[in-house]
Protein backbone atom coordinates (compact mmCIF):
# COMPACT_ATOMS: atom_id res chain seq x y z
CA UNK A 1 0.00 0.00 0.00
CA UNK A 2 1.40 3.09 -1.19
CA UNK A 3 1.11 6.29 1.43
CA UNK A 4 -0.24 9.58 -0.78
CA UNK A 5 2.60 12.24 0.09
CA UNK A 6 4.10 15.60 -1.31
CA UNK A 7 1.25 18.35 -3.33
CA UNK A 8 -1.56 16.52 -4.95
CA UNK A 9 -3.74 19.28 -5.56
CA UNK A 10 -7.91 18.96 -6.79
CA UNK A 11 -7.80 19.44 -10.65
CA UNK A 12 -9.99 21.14 -12.26
CA UNK A 13 -11.86 19.95 -15.67
CA UNK A 14 -12.43 22.14 -18.40
CA UNK A 15 -15.04 22.22 -20.23
CA UNK A 16 -16.16 24.22 -23.58
CA UNK A 17 -18.74 26.68 -24.08
CA UNK A 18 -21.51 24.24 -25.06
CA UNK A 19 -20.69 22.16 -21.33
CA UNK A 20 -18.98 19.41 -22.60
CA UNK A 21 -15.76 18.10 -21.66
CA UNK A 22 -12.87 20.11 -22.99
CA UNK A 23 -10.58 17.37 -23.73
CA UNK A 24 -7.86 19.04 -25.58
CA UNK A 25 -7.64 21.89 -22.86
CA UNK A 26 -7.76 18.71 -20.21
CA UNK A 27 -4.16 17.21 -21.44
CA UNK A 28 -2.33 20.72 -21.84
CA UNK A 29 -3.70 20.68 -18.09
CA UNK A 30 -2.48 17.50 -17.19
CA UNK A 31 1.05 18.01 -19.00
CA UNK A 32 1.67 21.35 -17.39
CA UNK A 33 0.28 19.73 -13.77
CA UNK A 34 3.12 16.42 -14.91
CA UNK A 35 6.45 18.13 -13.44
CA UNK A 36 5.17 20.36 -10.86
CA UNK A 37 3.37 18.37 -8.60
CA UNK A 38 3.36 14.65 -6.95
CA UNK A 39 -0.12 13.83 -8.37
CA UNK A 40 -3.61 14.95 -9.29
CA UNK A 41 -6.79 14.32 -7.56
CA UNK A 42 -9.20 14.31 -10.12
CA UNK A 43 -13.07 14.24 -10.76
CA UNK A 44 -13.82 16.03 -6.46
CA UNK A 45 -16.15 18.65 -6.23
CA UNK A 46 -13.48 21.06 -7.50
CA UNK A 47 -13.04 19.68 -10.82
CA UNK A 48 -17.17 19.30 -11.35
CA UNK A 49 -17.37 15.91 -10.63
CA UNK A 50 -20.68 15.39 -9.62
CA UNK A 51 -21.80 17.51 -12.20
CA UNK A 52 -20.61 15.05 -14.84
CA UNK A 53 -22.08 11.86 -16.16
CA UNK A 54 -20.28 8.83 -15.17
CA UNK A 55 -19.20 8.50 -19.14
CA UNK A 56 -17.59 11.95 -18.70
CA UNK A 57 -15.77 10.90 -15.44
CA UNK A 58 -14.28 7.92 -17.22
CA UNK A 59 -13.20 10.30 -19.64
CA UNK A 60 -11.15 12.40 -17.78
CA UNK A 61 -9.43 9.38 -15.54
CA UNK A 62 -8.59 7.43 -18.84
CA UNK A 63 -6.90 10.80 -19.96
CA UNK A 64 -5.10 11.39 -16.43
CA UNK A 65 -3.91 8.18 -16.82
CA UNK A 66 -2.67 8.28 -20.36
CA UNK A 67 -1.20 11.71 -20.12
CA UNK A 68 0.52 11.40 -17.06
CA UNK A 69 1.78 7.88 -17.31
CA UNK A 70 2.53 6.43 -13.97
CA UNK A 71 4.98 9.79 -13.29
CA UNK A 72 2.78 11.33 -10.76
CA UNK A 73 -0.03 9.72 -8.88
CA UNK A 74 -3.96 10.29 -9.96
CA UNK A 75 -6.50 9.61 -7.25
CA UNK A 76 -9.54 9.25 -8.94
CA UNK A 77 -13.07 10.86 -7.14
CA UNK A 78 -15.30 7.77 -7.52
CA UNK A 79 -18.41 9.22 -4.92
CA UNK A 80 -21.67 9.75 -6.86
CA UNK A 81 -24.91 10.31 -5.63
CA UNK A 82 -25.96 6.51 -5.50
CA UNK A 83 -24.02 3.28 -4.80
CA UNK A 84 -24.13 1.76 -8.18
CA UNK A 85 -22.21 4.33 -10.31
CA UNK A 86 -19.91 5.06 -7.10
CA UNK A 87 -18.96 1.12 -7.63
CA UNK A 88 -19.06 1.12 -11.26
CA UNK A 89 -16.18 4.76 -11.03
CA UNK A 90 -14.08 2.61 -8.34
CA UNK A 91 -14.03 -0.69 -10.58
CA UNK A 92 -13.40 1.79 -13.85
CA UNK A 93 -10.40 3.56 -12.06
CA UNK A 94 -9.19 0.38 -10.39
CA UNK A 95 -9.02 -0.98 -14.21
CA UNK A 96 -7.42 1.80 -15.45
CA UNK A 97 -4.54 1.99 -12.74
CA UNK A 98 -5.88 4.73 -11.06
CA UNK A 99 -3.51 4.97 -7.71
CA UNK A 100 -6.33 5.67 -5.43
CA UNK A 101 -9.77 6.27 -5.32
CA UNK A 102 -11.66 8.50 -2.77
CA UNK A 103 -15.74 8.42 -2.11
CA UNK A 104 -17.14 10.54 0.49
CA UNK A 105 -20.75 8.89 2.34
CA UNK A 106 -23.87 9.82 0.90
CA UNK A 107 -25.13 13.64 1.46
CA UNK A 108 -28.60 12.04 1.95
CA UNK A 109 -27.91 12.82 5.69
CA UNK A 110 -28.29 10.70 8.90
CA UNK A 111 -31.07 8.52 10.41
CA UNK A 112 -31.72 10.65 13.87
CA UNK A 113 -31.95 8.43 16.93
CA UNK A 114 -32.67 11.67 19.26
CA UNK A 115 -30.96 14.07 21.20
CA UNK A 116 -28.79 13.67 23.77
CA UNK A 117 -26.66 16.46 25.90
CA UNK A 118 -28.31 18.78 23.22
CA UNK A 119 -26.99 17.07 20.26
CA UNK A 120 -28.29 14.93 17.78
CA UNK A 121 -27.38 11.41 17.35
CA UNK A 122 -27.39 9.76 14.37
CA UNK A 123 -25.60 7.69 11.62
CA UNK A 124 -25.66 7.62 7.43
CA UNK A 125 -28.93 6.73 6.19
CA UNK A 126 -26.93 4.44 3.56
CA UNK A 127 -23.25 3.73 4.58
CA UNK A 128 -20.64 3.64 1.82
CA UNK A 129 -20.45 -0.29 1.40
CA UNK A 130 -17.69 -0.61 -1.70
CA UNK A 131 -15.59 -3.86 -2.15
CA UNK A 132 -11.96 -2.84 -3.67
CA UNK A 133 -9.85 -4.83 -5.20
CA UNK A 134 -6.04 -4.99 -4.35
CA UNK A 135 -4.63 -3.26 -6.75
CA UNK A 136 -6.41 0.34 -6.07
CA UNK A 137 -5.68 2.20 -2.49
CA UNK A 138 -9.54 3.30 -0.76
CA UNK A 139 -10.02 6.84 0.57
CA UNK A 140 -13.04 6.77 2.41
CA UNK A 141 -14.81 9.81 4.28
CA UNK A 142 -17.46 11.19 5.84
CA UNK A 143 -17.48 15.33 5.53
CA UNK A 144 -20.12 16.10 8.63
CA UNK A 145 -21.22 19.31 7.32
CA UNK A 146 -22.41 17.64 4.09
CA UNK A 147 -24.51 14.78 5.95
CA UNK A 148 -25.67 16.91 9.06
CA UNK A 149 -23.70 14.67 11.58
CA UNK A 150 -21.76 16.69 14.70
Amino acid sequence: MFKLRGVVPPMITPFDHQGNLDLDNLEKLLLFLKDKVDGVYICGSYGSGPMMNVDERKQVAEMAIKVLDGKIRVVAHTGATNTRDTVELTRHAEAIGCDAAAAATSGAGPTWRGRRNGRQEGRPERPVSLRFGQEVQALLWRVATAVRWW
